[in-house]
């Protein structure tokens, strides 16, 4: 009984040892329930057979360049789009800016993209969700709109 009281103490107060524990369980549970982990960082070199060419108004100029829809950025970061949409709506994840020329379709550029698809390999290194705590995260999203 006195060895599960000090491992509980020490789990309240050393830091690195409450975080060694749960990367420990996280890992044990999911080889357990044969979890799918998601790593997107592979996607970084293939972005190009997510994406399309569209042509888009940038700037004033009309532009055939390589774009990414919000479900081909889906397709590229592993959730699904709903998903996406729903971190769009609550803040968590930007949204497109870039009209389609002729369509209502907003999209996302190859640098934006990119930058979307690294910071998720990053964030999925450590977490499988995008939750509203995660807000250095959030923050490196949204300023890939700003490419």
């Amino acid at each position: 009984m006195a060895d599960k009281q000090k491992k509980r103490e020490r789990y309240a107060n050393d830091t690195e040892f409450r975080e060694h524990l749960k990367d420990y369980e996280r890992t044990r549970y999911r080889k357990q329930k044969a979890v799918h982990v998601r790593d997107c960082s592979s996607k970084l070199g293939k972005l190009n057979d997510f994406g399309e060419k569209r042509t888009v108004i940038d700037d004033g100029k009309r532009k055939t360049i390589l774009t990414f829809s919000t479900e081909e950025v889906a397709e590229a970061i592993e959730y699904h789009p709903t998903r996406v949409r729903q971190w769009q709506g609550a803040g968590k994840f930007p949204k497109p800016a870039l009209q389609v020329e002729g369509s209502k379709l907003c999209v996302y550029t190859l640098k934006q993209a990119r930058m979307i698809v690294a910071t998720m390999a990053r964030h999925q290194e450590v977490n499988q969700y995008l939750r509203d705590d995660h807000t250095e995260t959030i923050a490196l999203l949204h300023r890939a709109m700003h490419l």
